[in-house]
């Protein structure tokens, strides 16, 4: 008898992104009384370039205030990215493989005021990100460096301060000029949140606290498998941690008021400190509480508690449920603090013979890898570009999210929790990189390790992660070294979180060659293409699940149609010994027919089939969800783009979208393509993906082409698209999908007439009102008749009128040199997105759009309707 393995995890809670509100009964998260968590990305200078220190300090001691030379600093609103500003060019380092845009060193200045009333407070300075090489000070004292460029770091700001008239002035120098780091685009700058941190003496420890649960089913319907999770009960496991750090140093105080102050806040520092802890579900009801008390001691205090939930309502990526767990600490009759999280709890495992199973029920994974890059929007984190790429893969029924190949901004995953994704959350990139600083430094393996801790303390409490991911082996899996550098990782990662499975994107499939597979060290095995010895993985490594950690690589230019396509794959470059593919007459773009790859790849199709046919491989992540700036490109500058995505960077799609949307979305799809604008003569491949439907009739000026079903042998059909070889006649081409005869959807394409006017769709749905929020408007150029017209591609120029930034424009093509940083760019294939930040939360904005020979268009926007 075949026994199979079960990774058997259950679930917790999430953190959302935090914010200074008020009251602890409020419905937002984070800390509503006691701790202040500000943000403070508003109101910071910026410097391009190196500056000599007495610049900005003077004698390395005061800050320059009145007399720094402000000539070429300029002010910024953070999250920034200062390449994507840049140039294209061949010139800066790595070339296309970095985006060949510019790196360098860059500085940051900020002055604020404090006021006395925090002199009794613990005031640090939080940054979820600065890529990289980064050294603060305050008030010219140097607080540290932080040589990594992805991981969030902390500094206690409180003994330079000044809680007087005088301004405190905060500078961070950032060193992005050593290249290459990475074989992608990585921007440079404060390209994530920066907050102000305010903690009186006695605080809860967001970091370090912690709540997980464990489920008990009353059953396991396999009949029903819906109604597995019903009735069933979570016993929730809180660690809390109170952290006594006392008051601050106080220099003397002479001001009666502020000394009976400073007696009051010791006095109650003395006390016993009530402990209460509460569920609610999401309407804000509670379900279950427990209370204590402990006598305050200097230092972290942890609370071991137990509660119990009873007929819970699980997450999953179909209904993302979120309850709230709030700790409130009281001394006296005052609230000291009090932390509100979202808590989601789900049951997950990993089988060797039937894959992924969540809340009870067998679900294959559908994910993409993801890289942290908006396109025009450069490295810099934005909510809106953020939650407009998770709804796009949303639509198309992707469920799963890998962070490739370094942790995530923070907010990233809070948007998953509620937006439902499941998460592979990946710490690091090559583990050569990693091994070899070893190697050359003995404390390496101290600091990476130390930094994993702090990943994962900084993650666990996300319901939408599954799975840790120690990142891309890099082929080091065949060393014995992988052994010992996993043994680390895992021992450091179960230590804080031992709820979910580990798991390595690895190359090598043979067992003889990958020693760490055979080691059994990971709870996942994960492996990067190689469909081709799927089959084999079961009699490698019985009992042990699969995870297809990178699939496709396939290679496409959004609406980029031939006559004439392979009848097989074609590997861009065909020689794996040369960097690039030929590029002759290509303009550097690469069909949309899903005939390309990479040579380590495959086609979609061929990707997707090989996943969903096979049981045991619990699922996979599409390399890529998006294209991303720089990468392994199979053309040279001025290709500066990866082509493999599914999405273009300017989040239009390409077709194979909707070949995953036919697959793996709950909804009937019909998407006939190419465009129908060709010359008298050509014979066109036209191609449909479909779904929930029979088959699929073509007509072309109302004569019927014939019916199609996937799969039904004739020639150019597949299992996941039907076609057609169709001589081109001016018109219409309509497609007509069917289930049992009756009519299911239609899609018509018209052949498009000259250039005459643009057209703007706007789109709000990521528009929150909040400073920072964006609004995208993609323009369209067309005939008379409103016809998209794809073979006429114009430079168009843009304007905004009243409150509101130009802040980005892109087409998607991977090759264009135009920065997406200007007021001037031009369709690809007929498109344009452009991206507007308003400045007012209501108002009305006009953007005016011209291009050569056309009308000025002026459109109106009003923002927050």
């Amino acid at each position: 008898m075949r026994h199979n393995t079960f990774i058997h995890i259950h679930v917790f809670i999430i953190v959302f992104g935090l914010a200074c509100i008020s009251g602890c009964t409020s419905h937002d998260f984070g800390h509503s009384v006691g701790t202040e968590k500000i943000s403070f990305n508003q109101r910071w200078n910026f410097h391009y370039g190196k500056l000599d220190s007495a610049q900005v300090f003077v004698g390395a001691e005061l800050p320059f205030y009145g007399k720094l030379d402000t000539t070429h600093w300029h002010p910024v609103m953070l999250p920034h990215d200062w390449s994507i500003f840049g140039t294209f060019s061949r010139e800066h380092a790595e070339r296309n493989r970095g985006s060949a845009l510019p790196m360098g060193t860059g500085w940051y200045r900020k002055t604020f005021n404090l006021p006395s009333s925090d002199r009794y407070k613990h005031v640090y300075i939080e940054f979820d990100g600065v890529y990289r090489n980064s050294t603060v000070w305050i008030n010219g004292h140097a607080l540290g460096d932080q040589p990594d460029g992805v991981l969030g770091f902390t500094y206690e700001l409180s003994k330079y301060l000044h809680f007087d008239e005088r301004p405190n002035v905060l500078v961070v120098r950032v060193d992005n000029s050593q290249q290459p780091v990475a074989d992608w685009y990585t921007g440079s700058g404060i390209n994530r949140n920066v907050w102000l941190v305010k903690k009186k003496p006695i605080t809860v420890d967001d970091n370090e606290s912690y709540l997980y649960a464990t489920i008990k089913m009353p059953s396991r319907d396999e009949v029903t498998p819906s109604k597995r999770m019903a009735g069933a009960v979570a016993e929730l496991t809180q660690e809390l941690v109170i952290d006594n750090i006392g008051m601050p140093a106080i220099k003397e105080i002479t001001d009666p008021y502020e000394k009976k102050e400073l007696e009051a806040q010791r006095h109650l520092s003395t006390l016993p400190i009530q402990v209460k802890t509460t569920i609610f579900d999401e309407n804000n009801f509670q379900v279950a509480q427990k209370r204590g008390s402990i006598k305050p001691r200097p230092g972290r205090q942890r609370i071991n508690w137990k509660l119990t939930l009873e007929d819970i309502k699980p997450w999953s990526p179909e209904s993302p449920y979120l309850y709230t767990w709030e700790i409130e600490l009281r001394q006296g009759s005052q609230v000291i603090d009090c932390l509100r999280k979202p808590l989601g709890i789900r049951d997950i495992r990993f089988d060797s013979a039937k894959g992924f199973q969540l809340n009870g029920i067998y679900t294959k994974i559908r994910g993409v890898c993801m890289n942290s890059d908006w396109g025009a929007m450069g490295t810099a984190y934005n909510y809106s570009a953020m939650a407009r790429q998770l709804r796009i893969l949303k639509e198309m029924g992707c469920n799963a999210i890998r962070t490739i190949h370094h942790p995530p901004a923070p907010e990233m995953l809070s948007l998953c929790d509620s937006m439902g994704f499941l998460v592979m959350d990946e710490a690091f990139d090559d583990w050569r990189s990693l091994a070899a600083e070893a190697d050359k430094d003995s404390n390496a393996t101290h600091i990476y390790l130390q930094q994993l801790a702090g990943f994962i303390k900084r993650d666990r409490s996300h319901p939408s992660v599954m799975l840790w991911s120690l990142g891309n082996t890099g082929h080091l899996e065949s060393d014995i070294v992988s052994v010992r550098m996993a043994k680390g990782m895992v021992a450091v990662i179960k230590n804080l979180d031992s709820t979910r499975p580990v798991t390595a994107a690895m190359r090598i499939l043979e067992p003889g060659e990958n020693k760490l597979a055979g080691s059994g060290i990971l709870d996942v095995l994960g492996f990067n293409y190689h469909s081709e010895g799927y089959d084999s993985l079961p009699h490698f490594y019985p009992g042990r699940p699969f995870l297809a950690t990178e699939t496709a690589d396939a290679l496409g230019t959004r609406n980029e149609y031939d006559v004439k396509i392979p009848d097989s794959t074609v590997y861009l470059p065909k020689n794996p010994r040369r960097r690039y593919a030929d590029t002759t007459g290509t303009h550097w773009a690469v069909g949309a027919y899903d005939r390309y790859a990479a040579p380590w790849g495959m086609t979609h199709e061929t990707a997707l089939q090989s996943i969903r046919s096979r049981d045991f491989i619990a699922g996979g992540f599409v390399w890529t969800g998006f294209d991303y700036m720089g990468g392994t490109l199979p053309y040279p500058f001025p290709a500066r783009s990866a082509y493999c995505g599914i999405i273009d960077l300017a989040g239009l799609h390409k077709d194979v979208y909707y070949m995953y949307q036919s697959e793996w979305a709950d909804k009937p799809v019909l998407h006939v393509f190419p465009h129908w604008n060709w010359k008298p003569g050509d014979t066109v491949n036209v191609w449909a993906y479909y779904s929930q439907a029979d088959e699929v009739e073509l007509l072309l000026n109302g004569q019927s082409l014939g019916k199609r079903s996937k799969g039904d042998g004739k020639a150019g059909d597949t299992p996941l698209h039907v076609s057609w070889r169709v001589p081109f006649k001016a018109g219409k081409l309509e497609a007509i999908s069917r289930k049992d005869g009756v009519t299911v959807l239609t899609q018509e394409i018209k052949t498009g007439g000259p250039a005459a006017r643009l057209v703007a769709s706007v789109d709000q749905a990521y528009f929150r009102g909040i400073i920072g929020d964006l609004i995208f408007v993609t323009v369209r150029l067309t005939d008379e008749n409103g016809v998209l017209v794809p073979n006429d591609d114009q430079n168009v120029v843009f304007s905004v009128k009243g409150p509101a930034t130009l802040v980005g424009l892109s087409n998607g093509y991977q090759a264009g040199l135009l920065s997406p940083k200007g007021n001037v760019y031009k369709t690809w294939k007929g498109k344009i997105v452009a991206i507007i930040e308003p400045k007012v939360s209501k108002g009305h904005i006009e953007l005016d759009m011209k291009a050569d020979g056309l009308e000025q268009v002026r459109h109106s926007i009003l923002v927050g309707e």
